[in-house]
């Protein structure tokens, strides 16, 4: 957590200091009450009427310092929650697919939504916590001292024990939290599932199921947070009984104090209301280090997305000589090579086709080619460059992938299109007349602005394929990759994409599929089964 605090460390300092003067105005106003009441017991009208209107002043201003105070506490905690999530959600973007994939989506959500929750609620509302009544702890128990010692002293010794039994619990409540993460993440992938399914559900008419599957993740949910929040309010009622305890205790002895004549009334008055400021501070800090301990566990959770890192090569990549492929082997678990010992090179303006039924490899290939995936054996160079040595990131210049399962934002058909990059009208008509989107969009009353739905669901599979395609084209990439990427549109259609598409000489075109259509058109086709790939001749 220090890294995300001390970004904003300016704005809590500040806070502190305004909790600071208000505590010590507070204790001001204290000790202005136990000269009032001794004014007034010794009759005095002249102070009486002089300290009353410094005892409402002090009150009034401690009030006004108290708000800023507490405006300036919950925005530091929502600029740190948000520094946090905009850490995470960049760790998140910055993974290789194959680590992206290992760990289900709703977990990145939970993190980002819940996690995030929690240590707002539990870390930063209980830092400031403590600073505000360590405060009043410590101020409280300074004037306490200069009132009456021996009670103070008294009072300091019965802290010191008091403070062990709750400081236990700190870290049976980390595990706490950490079950009520996981539980709650666990919903989190329920709900997307079923959601996500939701045709699969009403199709197939397993309503019964899905709610039987959600009954129980809320359940488990509910289970792990009454855990939580039991174990949560035992630690504050023992806070409170050893507050109230305290109290009792310290108001007996300072009786005893002023009967033996050791304090005068006004100095009781303030020894009680200081007392009292002391207790309750002393309870609120013991509430709030174990719910500061017990967040540790979701910290690191939060930090173990946020911190990811990659080997990333500093090279700028680049495709004005070849692609090369050499002695290629990849495998997702020991012993199952998915592709085995794999060799090509691709020129500046080469058409190629590479097939295969499906499971047989393709798709990993051009996961490799583009550096989504690493952990492969053999080289992959572009221009010489090896791939390690080149930043990844940046393969997306060279490269466009038109995927064969096309994913489309809840925006326009020209922001889908154009992915929120800048592109001329020139370049943009060039795309849409190519992939064939003029077609339909045409016939739109909002024409590019029309909005897709969440998924493209407004439009039909063929649709969203041509956009795919117009995204892929707008780029101008001397690289294109088709993964399937005609397959969704009639046989004609995706034939004359496709020639449209060889024609441009310039252009690069990888063709990924099960069922070559054109063969004429291509300059190397090869066939990829079980993992290898050879050349073929037509």
């Amino acid at each position: 957590m220090k890294r995300y605090l001390s970004k904003r460390k300016g704005l809590f300092y500040f806070t502190v200091v305004l909790i600071l003067a208000s505590d010590l105005i507070i204790a001001g106003s204290t000790v202005l009450k136990q000269i009032l009441v001794d004014a007034v017991l010794a009759l005095d009208t002249k102070r009486v009427i002089k300290y009353i209107p410094l005892v409402v002043g002090y009150a009034l201003f401690s009030g006004v310092i108290y708000v800023i105070s507490n405006v300036y506490q919950h925005l530091f905690s929502a600029k740190v929650t948000d520094d946090m999530r905009k850490t995470v959600f960049s760790g998140i973007l910055k993974r290789k697919h194959k680590d992206f994939s290992t760990v289900n989506y709703s977990d990145y959500i939970s993190a980002l939504i819940g996690d995030l929750n929690i240590i707002e609620r539990q870390y930063l509302g209980m830092l400031f916590m403590i600073v505000v009544f360590g405060a009043n702890l410590v101020l409280s128990a300074v004037l306490m001292f200069c009132y009456q010692p021996v009670v103070a002293i008294a009072a300091m010794t019965g802290a010191a024990v008091m403070t062990v039994v709750p400081m236990m619990l700190g870290k049976y409540l980390g595990k706490l939290s950490k079950e009520y993460s996981q539980k709650l993440s666990g919903l989190t992938t329920c709900l997307t599932e079923l959601f996500s399914g939701f045709q699969v559900i009403t199709s197939f008419g397993i309503w019964n199921h899905a709610k039987s599957n959600f009954d129980y993740c809320s359940s488990e949910l509910k289970n792990a947070e009454c855990k939580a929040n039991g174990m949560s309010a035992f630690s504050d009622g023992l806070a409170q009984l050893l507050s109230v305890t305290a109290q009792a205790m310290i108001l007996t002895f300072a009786c005893y104090m002023v009967l033996h004549k050791h304090m005068t009334m006004g100095a009781l008055v303030a020894f009680l209301s200081l007392n009292q400021t002391f207790c309750g501070a002393l309870s609120m800090v013991l509430r709030s280090i174990p719910m500061l301990h017990s967040v540790h566990p979701v910290v690191e959770r939060i930090n173990a997305f946020a911190d990811y890192q990659q080997n990333v090569g500093g090279k700028e990549p680049c495709f004005h000589k070849k692609l090369e492929v050499k002695n290629l082997s990849f495998q997702y678990c020991e012993g199952k090579p998915v592709l085995s010992d794999i060799t090509l090179t691709i020129q500046p303006g080469d058409k190629c086709a590479l097939i295969g039924e499906s499971g047989s490899g393709k798709t990993t290939f051009i996961r490799l080619l583009t550096g989504e995936l690493d952990g492969y054996k053999g080289e992959i160079s572009y221009d010489g460059v090896n791939l390690n040595e080149v930043d990844c990131e940046k393969i997306c210049r060279i490269v466009s992938v038109i995927h064969q399962d096309v994913f489309l934002f809840d925006d326009t058909i020209r922001n889908n299109i154009c992915l929120y990059d800048e592109f001329t009208d020139e370049e943009f008509i060039r795309a849409v007349k190519l992939s064939g989107v003029n077609k339909f969009i045409d016939q739109l009353a909002q024409g590019a602005e029309y909005r897709v739905g969440q998924r493209g669901e407004f439009l039909s599979g063929g649709q969203r394929q041509r956009i795919a395609i117009a995204r892929a084209l707008i780029r101008n990439t001397p690289f294109l990759i088709l993964d399937e990427g005609t397959s969704a549109l009639d046989a004609k259609t995706g034939l004359e994409i496709e020639s449209e598409l060889m024609a441009i000489p310039e252009l690069t075109v990888l063709t990924i599929t099960h069922n070559l259509r054109n063969a004429e058109e291509y300059n190397h086709i090869y066939s990829l089964k079980s993992g290898k790939i050879q050349q073929n001749k037509f």
